[in-house]
């Protein structure tokens, strides 16, 4: 959850986005799934081959032959979510360049507290473990 918001519109389009500057929240707790919602396709299969590849060097490390491959446990809950947090860290800055790149312009900045959100970071974390925890 980005403290600023800003909207972005295609010149030639009419299309308007709205980008959140800052730490992703929603990438660290859902991933490529808020890349996909943001139609942005480019960056869902970087972080797809970026994760296919690090699941095949955990595989590889652990011992982990290639006839047993599909057998592997996989990489820990706990990577994944610091997988997630670097991801988290940059991404929405790689969402506005790849936006400006388009065609977009800025139009609208908005500035939000975090009470206007909702939801404190403590709620967050408390959904996160607790969905770790049920699947």
């Amino acid at each position: 959850m980005a403290n600023n918001i800003i909207q972005f519109k295609n010149t030639q389009t009419g299309k308007i986005r709205r980008a959140p500057i800052g730490f992703s929240w929603t990438v660290a707790f859902w991933g490529f799934f808020v890349m996909l919602i943001r139609r942005d396709w480019m960056m869902s299969c970087v972080f797809v081959f970026i994760w296919l590849a690090l699941e095949f060097i955990f595989a590889i490390v652990t011992g982990v032959s290639w006839e047993s491959l599909e057998d592997s446990p996989g990489i820990p809950p706990i990577f994944s979510f610091i997988y997630n947090i670097v991801w988290a860290q940059f991404y929405n800055d790689l969402y506005v360049k790849g936006l400006v790149k388009k065609g977009f312009k800025a139009f609208e900045v908005k500035k939000l507290k975090l009470q206007e959100q909702g939801l404190s970071l403590i709620k967050i974390i408390i959904f996160y473990l607790l969905t770790l925890i049920l699947f």
